[in-house]
This record gives structure tokens, sequence and C-alpha cells, in this order.
């Protein structure tokens, strides 16, 4: 995406969570970012303002980009765990 693109979720976050970003946050995100498919980024970005009552951070917002979804427990035995009393 290019930064015209990134700005545009950068604006929507800020917006949404009452923040200003310095231009050294911005250029971190950015770097970090940049790679990031545009719908990709703004679908995350919207889906996150509706979610989370907390700003975002970058890693959140690529999680989604590299298929993480959260941890999978439905196989898991927490019997092993622990000692069974």
């Amino acid at each position: 995406m290019d930064k015209k693109q990134f700005l545009q979720g950068i604006e929507k976050i800020q917006l949404a969570y009452n923040i200003t970003f310095n231009s050294e946050k911005l250029k971190l995100w950015y770097e970090n970012l940049k790679n990031m498919d545009y719908e990709k980024y703004i679908n995350r970005v919207e889906e996150l303002i509706k979610t989370s009552k907390y700003v975002p951070n970058i890693a959140e917002i690529l999680n989604n980009e590299k298929g993480y979804s959260g941890r999978d427990y439905s196989n898991f035995d927490f019997d092993t765990l622990y000692a069974n009393l």
C-alpha cells in the first residue's frame, strides 16, 4: 500500500481512539505495514475499531494478514497438564 492509503487507516484509528500519532510513530507503523494489502489493512483497522476498546498495535493489525485467528484448544487434553487429584 502507498503512504496515502496507509494514512487513511491511521486517520480512522486517531479519530476512533482520540489520539495523535507523531512522525516517529507514523514512520515505524508504515515500515511495518507497508507490504500489507490495502483492503486487508483497512478491513482489519475497521474491525479492530469495532471490537477493541484499546488502541490497536502493529501486531494486532498484522495478525489477521498472517492468518492468525487465535489459539484453537478444541483438541487439547488439559488433563495431561495437571495432576489428577
